[in-house]
């Protein structure tokens, strides 16, 4: 199956929504719901609030849902459940990112109740900058008002079709919070195994899943908020920066005919040496990705095996 990765892509058009068309799964109906109940608060509201970030757009989370499709040894061999949660984890990962006045109201009060950091220090830390303090401040939590949101809005959609009373509403909440923990929080809090009617999934895995196709979102579709923040570039440096992103290639997971495992590939080429640098330490944060990820699925069953090899290849220029 040849995906163009050229075109916009479509939400209908993604290797895992199209995989549940085919099949003509029920799930169908509820991936799609979630996408239409967040596609404008992503796509308008986010960049409201972080004027100066990088996109986390329908655009973003669409390219995921691919990565996943790729990062999966054989997608058609997971259950629809499964398959439907990686789609919803995709869309409403970063949708805390998308406040409310009323909440942005109670930060600047210091009353907000979903936070003990007080957004008076952090404005203090960023020298008065009000645009940088929320930022931040909203950075730091948005996993976590990603799980509140989904709690608040979702639960009656996130159901089992055909069984309204069973829903997977909180599990999928906990993987969305767990994109910006650490994996002893993911063994902790999630589990391999959920039933729900006919179907099942493994919430540890997805979280799995979903954290490694974020983070290899990188190139010139969108410039990577935490490789931005580790070079934090100003004036022209920074227009250079978004003028000349330095990794090329959009297709990243490559098979090894040798060893039939995968390999998370970077080409690219960096005229600077600190830039380069900053390149090398994002690449050693997506090896501890992938180790993380290895260890926490090597005991699964067999369809949720990760055929990859955890030592990414590097061919950046200098």
């Amino acid at each position: 199956m040849n995906h163009n990765t050229d075109s916009p892509l479509q939400f209908d058009k993604l290797i895992l929504v199209e995989h549940l068309a085919k099949i003509k799964s029920p799930f169908l109906h509820v991936i799609t719901g979630v996408y239409n109940d967040v596609k404008d608060s992503l796509d308008n509201r986010i960049p409201a609030i972080f004027p100066k970030y990088t996109l986390h757009n329908t655009a973003h989370s669409f390219r995921i849902v691919n990565y996943m499709a790729k990062l999966i040894d054989d997608y058609s061999k997971l259950s629809e459940l499964d398959i439907a949660m990686l789609v919803c984890a995709a869309l409403l990962h970063d949708i805390g990112m998308a406040i409310s006045e009323q909440d942005i109201e109670s930060i600047r009060n210091d009353s907000f109740p979903f936070s003990e950091f007080k957004y008076s220090t952090m404005l203090r830390l960023l020298g008065g900058d009000d645009v940088a303090a929320m930022q931040e401040y909203v950075r730091r939590i948005h996993a976590d008002l990603s799980g509140r949101y989904i709690r608040e809005n979702l639960k009656q959609l996130l159901t089992v079709p055909n069984l309204p009373n069973l829903d997977f509403c909180e599990e999928l909440a906990l993987i969305c919070e767990s994109h910006t923990k650490d994996y002893d929080w993911i063994k902790n809090r999630l589990t391999t195994h959920e039933v729900r009617g006919d179907f099942s999934f493994n919430a540890q895995y997805i979280a799995c899943i979903l954290r490694l196709g974020d983070i290899l979102d990188i190139d010139g579709n969108r410039t990577p908020h935490k490789l931005y923040q580790l070079i934090s570039p100003k004036g022209t440096s920074d227009d250079e920066w978004r003028q000349h992103f330095v990794i090329f290639n959009n297709d990243k997971i490559v098979t090894n005919d040798k060893t039939n495992l995968r390999n998370v590939v970077f080409h690219g080429k960096s005229k600077s040496p600190d830039i380069h640098r900053k390149i090398l330490t994002y690449i050693d944060w997506v090896e501890a990705e992938l180790v993380g990820a290895l260890a926490v699925s090597a005991s699964m069953k067999n369809q949720y095996n990760l055929p990859f090899d955890e030592k990414p290849k590097v061919n950046i220029q200098t």
